[in-house]
């Protein structure tokens, strides 16, 4: 999809999977784009693995650094920057908050995309069903 307003032209690729990001990067890099916003961890690596040169500018819920995003987060090298969350900070506060509105709750149920890298960071020691 691509949308233009005065002065700013933007170009939106999107996909239901994340297999197809790395294809969408690429696209985004044939086109020459002046900046790639990526939104998650997925795009982002498949930004930074398409290009050494056009600046990437990232939103993640899980530690850039971890993910090999930035070596750095307060002085990022090379073409990737961007801002963090911290996700994994809050899951605790959101599972008090949750406990408070459903105190008799006897079970709650987390759902996740196990492949998803936050997931790891934003549940740890959480019991996995099979």
């Amino acid at each position: 999809m691509i949308g233009c307003m005065p002065a700013l032209c933007m170009t939106c690729s999107t996909s239901s999977t994340s297999s197809a990001t790395p294809r969408l990067a690429a696209d985004l890099v044939g086109r020459q784009v002046a900046v790639i916003a990526a939104f998650g961890p997925p795009a982002a690596l498949a930004a930074k693995a398409s290009t050494a040169t056009i600046p990437i500018v990232f939103m993640a819920g899980t530690d850039p650094i971890d993910l090999g995003l930035v070596t750095n987060f307060r002085r990022p090298t090379g073409n990737v920057t961007g801002f963090n969350v911290f996700a994994e900070v809050l899951t605790p506060k959101r599972q008090e908050l949750l406990h408070d509105l459903a105190p008799a709750a006897p079970l709650v149920a987390l759902l996740v995309d196990p492949t998803a890298a936050q997931t790891r960071s934003e549940s740890p020691g959480v019991p996995r069903s099979p």
